[in-house]
């Protein structure tokens, strides 16, 4: 059996390394184009990822603000005997968040999950108000608006950090609406305080780590 000719194997060899050597350049280039259209992807997301956490952190201060509102309208109402201060209170704060067609399935689900929770709540607040006292109901709206305010501020925070941006300023509102958390969580353990909202009444559910998912990596 003959062997083959030595130019032909040389032949065969550069082919051969040819062939590979374009194809691995082709492979590094699109993982290169990957790498940055999934960068370029993430940039995008991360402008609407923002723009939540600052929603978030508007709807944090609002609350705040509404309950230094209820309890000014409350201390009138004593002085004057007379509910027509709450006349002037603001509307609850609502989520308006952007448009999140594009964000990951997961973090939208635990953003709308957030918003529902906060509506049930409010229809539940409604219900009860119905046949409980002045004080009692306004006690009620002040625990609703500590607990997803609270919540609110941790969400933000948490979605800040996964996108690598500055903190938000909360620290003002944070530590007032956290303070009030725990002292209403903290009767309601110790059985001097049984009358409270679903949500704070879920094993403190509000005062864990909040983790959101995230699906969109830089990298």
């Amino acid at each position: 059996m003959s062997e083959t000719p030595l130019w032909t194997q040389i032949v065969l060899s550069s082919s051969f390394a040819g062939a590979f050597f374009t194809f691995l350049g082709q492979l590094v280039i699109r993982m290169w184009d990957s790498r940055k259209e999934k960068k370029k992807l993430f940039e995008q997301h991360s402008h609407v990822y923002l723009n939540i956490a600052e929603e978030l952190e508007n709807f944090a201060k609002a609350c705040n603000s509404r309950i230094y509102n209820i309890d000014s309208c409350l201390e009138e109402m004593y002085e004057t005997y007379s509910t027509e201060p709450f006349s002037r209170l603001a509307p609850r704060p609502t989520f308006n968040f952007p448009l999140m067609i594009d964000l990951p399935a997961t973090f939208v689900a635990e953003m709308n999950n957030l918003k529902k929770e906060f509506e049930n709540t409010c229809d539940w607040l409604c219900e009860v108000s119905a046949y409980c006292d002045e004080d009692a109901a306004w006690d009620y709206e002040k625990e609703m608006l500590i607990c997803f305010g609270l919540k609110t501020c941790k969400v933000s925070s948490e979605i800040r950090k996964n996108i690598n941006v500055c903190c938000g300023i909360t620290d003002d509102y944070y530590n007032n609406i956290s303070k009030l958390f725990q002292e209403r969580y903290e009767n309601f353990i110790s059985g001097k305080d049984v009358n409270v909202i679903p949500v704070l009444e879920k094993d403190g559910s509000s005062t864990r780590d909040v983790e959101i998912s995230f699906l969109d990596s830089p990298s």
